[in-house]
């Protein structure tokens, strides 16, 4: 604090022993609002009376007002660089982190529109956004019809102001089928829309923001940054071959950072030999610009890393996942933070997620394209075409049965249906599947699998991830079951996701003991399953168990994973029983209990609250019973279960409710850190 100081005198000496006392320091950035900054830059019209002012009052120190004078037109340099730079996402981004929290009551943010509508589909986006809208709230949201346009959510999007970002989308119907509705939003509500085609948002946008590319200056300035570093300067020689090299850029930021950084501590034949290469590229062929960056990568490990990456996985994706997939080669941790440190990565806004920019993949994608002309002799196939083309003996989309016979390096193995709830699949295959010989398979995903096994030499000693939704699986003779996952005789030390939802044949879930590391166990909609037994117990990492749907379970094993959480969601599991599972903390007889809420009740990382009771009556009858919460002698709505009229004898029931019904509950009833739990039962009519 300089307040004591006395104006006017010499305070370098006090003012840098307070610096050096100090114990925080704040660096400030000056922000010129409203003014021209080449009048700033230029120091004219009231900058150039202060200056005058300055160069009077330090007549005897004029060093002083020159380096302020160089500090300022720094400064004006490195904010409009840094103005120019920003990317449509960049901006995007960086508005919604600003205003998002402070200014809105609901926000979401979804990223890479394009891609993810053609490979997820409408529904999967709509859900986040709303989910992301409402909070914990989107328990109420009905998926079956999730247009932002029906009546409920309407009602509740007037009632709430909220800032919506939908970023790269590529086409007007994206946007119109994402955005339907939202002329009806809550006064002060932004939606902002980031796009390379202008025509998407002419027919829906109150103003359009054209970001322009770089100029010579700021191109060079950009390039030298990740040429060079922040606090190193290129000899003339070099300064040369830059602003030949950045030219080729076309100003785009992305090209920039990608060859700068692919020539960074590079030797002059390495800089010269890359100028070659840019010679032969069109000057507006951004994709074949940014390939020189891929062709710069060390060795032949971090490309394949890099294009498996482009081709297979979605942005943003999970560090730890891509390394579990990518396991296969030796470094694939260290591979991919060199990927970063060459722009080829980006990490996204969570710590542990990166995301790839979508001309960076196109690149990656086109070198793979470029292969070959024949897609079956390609490295990878992405494309829904190349793959039909690889697979299918004829134009009626049927599938070759040897199709996968030849395919002993195959790792990576993803047929599934964008939108899953339309039951609608256009690859059949014939009675049987005669090979899937590789076993470096790491990923395994096919929606709608249509046979009863996997074949006989299927190998998942490597598998990392299983998922056959809506697949036709079921329990066959004892030596397929092995051989189906379902009755584990091989080590599965790598399998950390399993996913056979709405696999409706399926009926037993026997030993997983051979699958220590197994996280996520998703067996929704499985309504024949009957049985799953006690190898749960030895799944110490496992911590999603979804059996939402499985009606008709009547053997569950005790579930012992360290984190213990039973993902049921609004649904509930009965079973014949009379044991509660160790997992539930409160327990006693009778039909009430008093629980001590936990400090982090309320917390977001809260899923809600799980309840567990033994049920029985003598005989069934014509009856359902409906099985009421209450807290504190108060009807918990939307907190109960349903007793089908079948169920006799003694039963396990178990449901769960979202923490927002908790919650509204809790705060409505509860004055103190305890609350009673009491259990109601009503008779209801078929």
């Amino acid at each position: 604090m300089d307040h004591r100081l006395k104006k006017g005198d010499e305070i370098a000496p006090t003012l840098e022993k307070t610096i050096n006392e100090s114990a925080i320091s704040v660096i400030i950035i000056p922000i010129f609002y409203g003014i021209d900054p080449s009048i700033v830059r230029k120091q004219e019209g009231s900058y150039k009376a202060a200056f005058e002012e300055l160069e009077e009052r330090f007549k005897n120190g004029m060093e002083k007002v020159l380096q302020w004078k160089a500090a300022l037109t720094q400064h004006l340099v490195f904010v409009g660089w840094i103005q120019r730079t920003s990317g449509k996402t960049t901006l995007a981004s960086a508005v919604f982190q600003k205003f998002a929290h402070s200014h809105f009551e609901g926000r979401s943010y979804v990223q890479d529109v394009r891609q993810r509508y053609e490979t997820e589909g409408p529904n999967k986006l709509r859900k986040e956004l709303l989910t992301k809208l409402f909070n914990d709230e989107n328990a109420q949201i009905s998926m079956d019809t999730p247009l932002v346009g029906s009546q409920v959510i309407q009602v509740r999007l007037r009632l709430k102001k909220v800032l919506i970002v939908f970023d790269d989308v590529d086409s007007s119907v994206q946007l119109e089928t994402l955005v339907e509705g939202y002329h009806e939003l809550a006064p002060g509500s932004r939606v902002i829309v980031t796009s390379r085609n202008k025509q998407v948002l002419v027919k829906v946008a109150n103003g359009i923001c054209k970001l322009e590319g770089l100029n010579d200056v700021e191109s060079l300035k950009l390039f030298h940054l990740h040429a060079f570093g922040r606090n190193s300067y290129p000899t003339e020689y070099y300064e040369t071959l830059s602003e030949r090299v950045a030219s080729y850029a076309n100003g785009n930021p992305l090209a920039l950072k990608a060859l700068g950084s692919s020539l960074h501590s590079r030797s002059e034949e390495e800089w010269e030999s890359a100028l070659e290469k840019l010679k032969r590229v069109p000057k507006k062929e951004i994709l074949e610009v940014l390939k020189i960056s891929y062709e710069g990568l060390e060795d032949k490990e971090i490309k394949n890393i890099f294009l498996d990456i482009a081709c297979f996985f979605e942005s943003p994706f999970n560090r730890d996942y891509a390394e579990s997939i990518l396991d296969g080669y030796s470094s694939a941790k260290g591979d991919m933070s060199t990927l970063v440190g060459k722009s080829l990565l980006e990490i996204s806004h969570e710590e542990n997620d990166f995301r790839m920019h979508d001309l960076i993949r196109q690149m990656g994608r086109s070198i793979v394209s470029d292969e070959h002309e024949k897609p079956i002799n390609r490295s990878r196939l992405f494309h829904a075409n190349d793959v039909s083309n690889v697979l299918q003996t004829d134009a009626r989309c049927k599938m070759n049965s040897a199709a996968f016979s030849k395919m002993c390096n195959l790792r990576f193995l993803k047929i599934y249906c964008d939108n899953i709830d339309s039951k609608k699949f256009k690859l059949y295959l014939p009675r049987r599947l005669e090979s899937l010989v590789s076993n470096k398979l790491r990923y395994f995903e096919w929606d709608f699998y249509p046979l009863e096994s996997l074949p006989k030499d299927f190998s998942p000693e490597n598998l990392v991830e299983l998922i056959l939704h809506c697949s036709h699986l079921k329990q066959l003779e004892n030596h397929v079951v092995k051989i189906c996952l379902f009755q584990f005789s091989v080590s599965l030390p790598k399998l950390k996701m399993m996913g056979l939802s709405y696999s409706k044949l399926l009926t037993r879930i026997a030993d997983l003991s051979q699958a220590p590391n197994l996280e996520s166990i998703n067996l929704e909609g499985c309504t024949s399953l009957f049985h799953v037994l006690s190898s749960l117990q030895n799944l110490r990492k496992l911590a999603h168990l979804n059996l939402k749907g499985c009606n008709n379970l009547i053997e569950l094993a005790e579930v012992s994973g360290r984190r213990g959480h039973l993902d049921i969601g609004g649904y509930h599991i009965c079973y014949p029983g009379d044991e509660i599972p160790n997992v539930f903390t409160y327990r006693s007889t009778g039909s009430s209990m008093n629980i001590n809420l936990p400090l982090n009740w309320n917390s977001n990382d809260s899923s809600g609250v799980a309840f567990c009771i033994v049920f029985g009556r003598s005989k069934a009858d014509d009856k359902d019973v409906f099985i009421d919460v209450e807290f504190d002698g108060h009807a918990c709505p939307g907190g109960g279960c349903r007793v089908r009229s079948t169920i006799s004898l003694d039963h396990v029931l178990m449901w769960a409710v979202r923490r927002w019904v908790f919650k509204c509950n809790i705060e409505k009833y509860c004055n103190s850190g305890v609350t009673e739990v009491s259990f109601q039962t009503m008779g209801l009519g078929k």
